[in-house]
């Protein structure tokens, strides 16, 4: 399972954790598994308060309890450069894959990896250990509005600007904002030097819109199926058709019945901020490259996708508790001198 963060993995990771005969781990990729190579007991601490404040489904288990199970198996696979360093590699080679398969190997069960860092690495995955691929994919605007809740995700966009071996249309996007790469020998500093360093609103959006574009192209392309968590929220139909093409993979047994994903209402200042940012990603990616009928697909899967408005007194209420986290995030940051 494929996707970008702030798409509703952590609930389809759910969805196969309680479901009898899949081993599924939860973002094994990630800087806390690298952390934990000499003492898996650190794993633990990632339970309900982090589920908490992230607003994902309760668990009944922490994120990465699996990880923490087989911890012996991939222990001496995980290194730093996997995780971002190697974000855009192509190398069938990459340490990843070898880290991918002790995971594989040392599960009980059917293997699961739910990921948020190998959106674009999904063909070089697939080709080299084969396996069912899922792209999850959720409507942008309130992908990077959801962002947006704490320092993290935006640092983290920064991360991956810097990653080696960047395709034509990231090395244009750093030109056109005047990127600074930044890298350190572990992972915390860098976030941390990117958590003093933010980027503008709108380059903050241009890089996310990018990452967006570039993921959802390659899950289009070699994903097995692809999958719209608004659409998977809200629609009966379109969550029966989902888990009939999932039955004929051979991923049977899911129940998505209590899928929900929060959905905003949008107004004409939205349009105005967005619309235009999302143009200028258009035209790099054909300046660097994307064939327009490529692109033009993109827009048709985007606009089919498009949630309608419907305004509500939860779409409202979650629209002003997302408001006033961000009051809070950016008070916060002001208190502590960043601005």
């Amino acid at each position: 399972v494929h996707s970008l963060w702030r798409a509703g993995s952590t609930y389809v990771f759910h969805a196969f954790r309680r479901t009898k005969g899949y081993w599924a781990y939860q973002e094994p990729v990630h800087e806390a598994a690298l952390e934990a190579k000499e003492n898996p007991q650190q794993l633990a601490q990632y339970g309900v308060q982090t589920t908490a404040a992230l607003r994902h489904p309760p668990l009944q288990q922490g994120y990465f309890y699996e990880l923490q199970q087989t911890h012996a198996a991939w222990k001496d696979k995980i290194n730093k450069e996997l995780i971002y360093v190697d974000y855009f590699s192509k190398d069938p080679e990459q340490p990843l894959l070898d880290y991918y398969r002790a995971l594989i190997t040392s599960a009980p069960d059917r293997p699961v990896l739910q990921d948020c860092r190998t959106a674009v690495r999904v063909d070089v995955i697939k080709q080299t250990l084969g396996g069912v691929h899922l792209y999850l994919w959720r409507n942008p605007w309130d992908q990077w509005w959801s962002f947006q809740i704490n320092d993290y995700f935006p640092a983290v966009l920064q991360l991956i600007l810097s990653a080696d071996s960047p395709p034509p249309v990231i090395l244009a996007l750093r030109e056109q904002i005047g990127f600074r790469a930044f890298r350190a020998d572990d992972i915390a500093t860098e976030i941390g030097h990117f958590t003093a360093h933010p980027l503008s609103p709108t380059a903050d959006y241009l890089v996310f819109y990018t990452l967006w574009s570039l993921s959802l192209l390659m899950g289009r392309a070699s994903a097995d199926i692809l999958v719209n968590i608004d659409q998977l929220s809200r629609s009966l139909a379109y969550r029966d058709k989902t888990l009939r093409q999932l039955e004929r993979m051979g991923v049977g047994g899911l129940c998505f019945d209590d899928c929900s994903v929060p959905i905003s209402w949008y107004g004409e200042d939205d349009e105005t901020f967005f619309e235009p940012l999302e143009t200028q990603v258009h035209d790099l990616l054909l300046r660097t490259g994307t064939p327009e009928d490529e692109l033009e697909a993109l827009r048709a899967l985007r606009q089919r996708f498009r949630p309608r408005a419907r305004t509500s007194r939860l779409a409202l209420q979650e629209s002003l508790r997302r408001t006033r986290a961000i009051a809070y995030r950016y008070a916060n940051r002001a208190a502590e001198g960043h601005f």
